[in-house]
């Protein structure tokens, strides 16, 4: 993984292609209160037009479980407007394998924007999770009880069924 001066600063690519990055996914316990943050960046590189229209690509986010992926998860994700010209960035939710997801925010290239997730654990062992796009609410997800309490942080990642048509960088900061 390509480092800056900071140690907390990274630069992630997709090769040409590929559905995964250089992001090397993390495991987390899920305690009582939690905060997960990232600062990210998109430049040119990221524009492109696919037929697959309805993919939305995967930024940051989390699984429950080591393999929960597609089960309980909670992700930003990201598209290339077209039109627009910018980066449309969507939440992406599975919960019991149902995906959910919904255009939350847009940013221009070359703008520094900071996703955050904060994990509540409620009286009843459920989990209460607040979104945030540059320290702004943008929604809560709960999940049951009955999840594991190991999280897999889950990163930059193109595609549904396409690949990446060229190769992709972002600018990625830990918080």
């Amino acid at each position: 993984m390509a480092q800056g001066e900071n140690s907390s600063e990274m630069k992630l690519w997709i090769l040409k292609g590929f559905h995964y990055s250089n992001f090397i996914p993390s495991i987390k316990i899920a305690r009582n209160k939690l905060k997960l943050t990232r600062k990210f960046t998109f430049n040119e590189s990221c524009m492109y037009r696919i037929e697959e229209d309805s993919c939305i690509n995967k930024l940051f986010g989390f699984s429950f479980g080591l393999f929960g992926v597609h089960k309980n998860s909670v992700r930003f994700g990201w598209k290339y407007d077209t039109v627009n010209f910018e980066i449309d960035i969507y939440r992406y939710v599975y919960r019991d394998g149902i995906l959910r997801k919904s255009l939350l925010h847009f940013v221009e290239f070359d703008e520094e924007f900071t996703v955050s997730f904060e994990f509540e654990r409620l009286i009843d062992s459920s989990w209460n999770i607040a979104m945030y796009i540059n320290d702004e609410f943008i929604g809560r997800e709960c999940f049951g009880s009955n999840l594991p309490k190991l999280l897999l942080t889950l990163g930059f990642y193109f595609g549904g069924n396409s690949r990446a048509p060229h190769t992709m960088h972002i600018q990625s900061k830990k918080v």
